[in-house]
């Protein structure tokens, strides 16, 4: 048997990862495009922020106004919020959101999904299969 095979067997079990999973440049989050008008702000570019972090606009949408204590709605492809908030406080917000509902704790890939079990919120990484309570939104 010996270091052969193990090194064949590693090779080909590399060859079934999609290479995607290898690329460390491939997940970038726009930062937030801003502008506020009396006393409400808009992001304009709402709908690509979500669609980077695969997330549903509604989900993210939900932990922003919690954190911002404002209300606010989705209208097409930008978010409207209650109050005046920098792009520094909702990029850093958006940067917390990734951190603890999108990239994976255990191998850091963003290819991650949210699932409802029972009354628990499991962050599963499909990269790597790791599971993770996360706080429910």
């Amino acid at each position: 048997m010996g270091e052969y095979d193990y090194e064949r067997l590693l090779d080909r079990a590399r060859s079934l990862v999609p290479e995607k999973l290898f690329a460390k440049d491939r997940f970038n989050v726009p930062p937030v495009s801003t502008f506020t008008e009396g006393n409400k702000t808009f992001i304009l570019n709402f709908k690509e922020v979500c669609d980077t972090l695969n997330r549903d606009p509604s989900q993210i949408m939900k932990y922003l106004l919690r954190e911002l204590a404002t209300s606010g709605l989705v209208q097409g492809n930008r978010a409207i919020f209650q109050g005046k908030f920098s792009d520094s406080t909702l990029n850093e917000l958006i940067k917390r959101y990734t951190k603890d509902y999108v990239t994976c704790p255990l191998c850091g890939q963003p290819d991650t999904v949210l699932k409802k079990e029972a009354r628990v919120t499991i962050l599963v990484c499909e990269a790597c299969g790791a599971r993770n309570p996360v706080r429910a939104i």
